[in-house]
């Protein structure tokens, strides 16, 4: 085995770029010799890979008889013992999933020297959960100004990396999960609700809390990973492009057909998720076709200045952030058009608000809000 990982990284040395060559220097520390400088016993303690298959050269520098220490199933060595000085290669096996984190020990009779070895999480990760494949994206952590021209709190935001949804979720996947979708006779009175049984459309007329009462819980028997809803922050941030932005007024383009389905181009219905151009960062129907639930309690003043790394929202309100438009939403005169990347809107976690916007007058009718709000999920782990 030892054999073919030396084969198979010597010729990663050779053929690919995303190999790393360094030194890592060890030194004896014998009551003969002077006790070397830190720089040179220490002078390398962290490795860092890329996600891809990737390899380190390493000379051990010792009189004496070495040998390594590891655990971990995902890094190998062309050789675990040796003496006197030796060079090895230390191997990183392609990484699907998030980045990780292990470490191991090079020692002598003497001494012990510690490696971290960090690697990085994949671009993108696929899961497979009942016959179903979800794809999350990778967005990379960065910093970015929240809000708009039209908001005096815009300011700005960092955010570490987190993968989110690449689609919104589905009918086919919400009913694998639930048993179930959640269309009733009396939303189908409703506008924009023909045809929602489609597989492959986006579920919608799903409240913030049917996503969290019955959804989620049930998602989390059926797999080992657990999953949330996108705080508004890292909503926009995907949606503007993450690290890559353009700067584009939708997510993706500057053109809403290139990109989104609202009340222009679709025809009074929803459409299956991922017809259109993705944005930046491959993600896809950020703007259009279903509005999209965060998981943030509303505030006028787009959160607040002081909670400026991975906001998560007031800690109480009335009604939950909705972000991206839908194909029920058109261009306003003097207002951003629903499917900006920036755009705000907000409903009740119930799905329930009055039709004359919650006035509290007794003659005002209640009416279910969510035919057009549908989701997407980020992948916590």
């Amino acid at each position: 085995m030892l054999q073919r990982y030396l084969d198979t990284y010597w010729v990663n040395l050779l053929l690919l770029k995303s190999v790393v060559i360094s030194v890592l220097f060890i030194s004896s520390c014998s009551t003969e010799e002077p006790t070397p400088k830190p720089s040179t016993l220490c002078n390398i303690s962290e490795i860092s890979f890329e996600s891809e298959q990737s390899a380190m050269l390493i000379t051990v520098n010792t009189k004496e008889s070495w040998s390594i220490e590891h655990l971990s199933n995902w890094i190998d060595f062309t050789a675990t013992t040796g003496r006197g000085k030796t060079s090895l290669l230390v191997g990183a096996t392609k990484n699907d999933g998030f980045g990780r984190i292990d470490s191991f020990l090079i020692k002598t009779a003497k001494q012990t020297h510690k490696i971290y070895i960090e690697q990085k999480g994949a671009a993108i990760v696929h899961l497979d959960i009942l016959s179903h494949t979800l794809v999350f994206v990778k967005v990379e952590g960065g910093t970015f100004k929240i809000g708009n021209y039209q908001n005096p709190h815009e300011h700005d935001v960092s955010l570490t990396e987190y993968y989110i949804g690449q689609t919104e979720v589905t009918n086919a996947f919400w009913e694998a999960i639930v048993g179930s979708l959640p269309y009733s006779n009396e939303n189908k009175n409703y506008p924009y609700t023909m045809d929602d049984d489609n597989p492959d459309f986006p579920v919608t007329a799903v409240s913030w809390n049917d996503i969290h009462t019955t959804f989620l819980p049930l998602l989390h028997t059926k797999t080992s990973h657990t999953f949330r809803l996108p705080t508004e922050a890292e909503w926009e941030f995907a949606a503007l492009g993450g690290n890559k932005s353009k700067g584009y007024t939708f997510s993706g383009s500057n053109i809403l057909d290139v990109v989104g389905w609202d009340a222009s181009n679709a025809n009074d219905t929803k459409q299956a998720v991922a017809q259109l151009e993705p944005n930046e960062i491959n993600l896809y129907d950020m703007s259009g076709n279903a509005a999209e639930w965060c998981s943030d309690w509303y505030s006028d003043w787009y959160n607040t200045t002081e909670d400026t790394t991975n906001p998560t929202g007031p800690v109480s309100g009335t009604y939950k952030v909705i972000r991206g438009g839908s194909i029920a939403s058109e261009a306003g005169i003097l207002d951003f058009h629903p499917c900006h990347a920036k755009q705000r809107s907000y409903a009740h976690p119930s799905g329930f608000q009055g039709a004359w916007g919650d006035t509290g007058h007794p003659d005002e009718p209640v009416i279910y809000k969510c035919n057009e709000i549908g989701f997407r999920l980020v992948l916590v782990r």
